[in-house]
């Protein structure tokens, strides 16, 4: 991918206008808070003993490995301290660097899959084998100016699920129900005929798989309890429909709400408009039993039956105050 120019999003240079101060205040800004050392493989200020640094990973490379490291940034590295942009400039050639990397260790994911499933055809297993690629979560690639993750905005929230399953599934096959990584276990257990228990939370997407339904749920329950942190990402309870989002920030008292449809890239939030009102209160009425549901007893709701959303201040239009800077400076 040297050389390879990938392209920006939109909001890459996002302001966090019409949000609540939640968004402002995280620093997982790829303009201010990406390591140079970290981050982007850059030793501008090299420190062996920094956990994750440029110094500590070459000393642990083999040979072969540390020639091709030199190899792929050498040059790149020289050049960048010889005359380093600075401003706009600065925020560009991060992006970039960040991308390239990240589509190289995609790359070899992709490649470490393929060996996988050549492995499979070899000992003739994969025509009665269901392959599944999932994650932990989605990652920010410039999004709202962020990389990381810990946000319930669709770019952090959303996870891959692709599967094969040859002879059950047509390939190309799009499905749009909700699922979450809960409905991993119950599938499994589906598929292999075995019973599910009365306890397990998640809902088999067989009957997704089979056109028995269209959908098995109509929202999804996320909460995020880490208050500030590394990033300083406040904690959330969260849910999302297919057409609206509610993020609930109950440590910082601040309420999102989101028409997927009209705002899919959740720049301004309609929580506080009055035409929204009743959509509001059945988010978070829904909020509120599906906490039950999973049994989530920990903050916000702080009790065994779950009970209401937490009082919170809601936040009125233009009273989380102006966003940081986007500097520069490291």
């Amino acid at each position: 991918f040297r050389g390879r120019v990938w392209p920006e999003p939109s909001n890459l240079r996002d302001d966090y206008a019409g949000r609540s101060q939640a968004a402002a205040d995280a620093r997982m800004r790829i303009s201010d808070h990406m390591y140079f050392d970290n981050d982007l493989l850059m030793p501008v200020k090299p420190n062996e003993f920094m956990a994750g640094s440029v110094e500590t990973s070459k000393k642990r490379m083999f040979p072969a490995a540390l020639a091709l490291f030199e190899e792929t940034y050498g040059k790149e590295n020289a050049d960048f301290l010889k005359n380093p942009p600075t401003g706009d400039d600065l925020l560009k050639w991060k992006y970039q660097r960040y991308m390239t990397n990240y589509m190289r260790c995609i790359a070899g994911v992709d490649k470490s899959v393929g060996q996988i499933l050549e492995a499979l055809k070899a000992d003739k297993l994969d025509e009665n084998t269901i392959v599944i690629y999932s994650s932990d979560q989605g990652f920010f690639l410039g999004e709202h100016g962020w990389y990381d993750k810990r946000f319930a905005y669709d770019e952090s929230a959303k996870m891959p699920f692709i599967l094969s399953w040859p002879g059950k599934v047509k390939a190309g096959t799009r499905i749009s129900a909700l699922v979450q990584n809960v409905d991993f276990l119950p599938t499994f257990l589906d598929v292999a005929g075995a019973e599910i228990p009365a306890d397990i939370q998640g809902l088999s997407v067989v009957p997704l798989l089979d056109g028995e339904k269209k959908d098995i749920r109509n929202a999804t329950y996320t909460h995020f309890y880490e208050d500030t942190g590394e990033h300083h990402a406040a904690a959330y309870v969260a849910i999302r429909t297919k057409t609206f989002k509610l993020i609930n920030y109950y440590e910082r008292g601040f309420v999102e709400m989101y028409d997927l449809t009209k705002d899919p890239q959740e720049m301004k939030s309609i929580a506080d408009e009055p035409a929204m009102k009743k959509t509001r209160d059945a988010l978070e009425k829904r909020l509120a039993e599906l906490a039950v549901q999973y049994d989530d007893k920990t903050a916000p709701w702080g009790d065994d039956k779950g009970g209401a959303v937490p009082e919170r201040s809601r936040v009125k239009p233009g009273s989380h105050g102006p966003a940081p800077a986007l500097s520069t400076k490291r």
